[in-house]
């Protein structure tokens, strides 16, 4: 159940949103970085959240700058931490 909830959200979600959270957290993302976290998202997200998120995490590093993918890789594993019960 859970599963098709996160899939809906997915599905609806826009690089508007993404940009929105990651100024809301204080990183900036270029357009390059915000359209590979866009993609990241859309075809990674089941993976990201129940698989191995390091695998996407290290083939993915070199398109986003080293600042920024520092936080947005601590930001993932505090939610993904948070919300572990609910998943």
């Amino acid at each position: 159940m859970i599963q098709n909830l996160i899939k809906e959200h997915i599905s609806k979600l826009t690089k508007e949103d993404i940009n929105k959270f990651a100024l809301d957290n204080n990183i900036k993302l270029t357009d390059n970085e915000l359209n590979s976290i866009y993609e990241i998202t859309k075809n990674d997200w089941y993976e990201l959240i129940y698989g191995d998120s390091s695998i996407i995490f290290s083939n993915h590093r070199s398109k986003i700058k080293e600042e920024n993918y520092l936080k947005i890789e601590e930001l993932f594993y505090f939610f993904k931490k948070k919300y572990q019960r609910f998943l």
